[in-house]
């Protein structure tokens, strides 16, 4: 696969990623996460929906406990 072909196929991830994310609750955000490989939940942008919790929750996400 080449460059080119990887970004098209990142920027399609992107595409369909983002506007799903946006639909969910933060519940169901966190529950797609946490079913998604590492590298396109990074993709997703956890820590974006992460930031809009309360303190004392984000500090129950695993990402805060130190398992990745």
């Amino acid at each position: 696969m080449g460059l080119e072909d990887r970004q098209v196929a990142y920027h399609a991830l992107r595409g369909v990623l983002y506007p799903v994310r946006d639909r969910l609750e933060v519940n169901e955000a966190f529950d797609l996460a946490a079913q998604l490989p590492m590298l396109v939940r990074g993709i997703y942008e956890v820590e974006e929906v992460r930031a809009m919790l309360p303190e004392e929750v984000r500090a129950l996400w695993p990402h805060e406990a130190g398992t990745h």
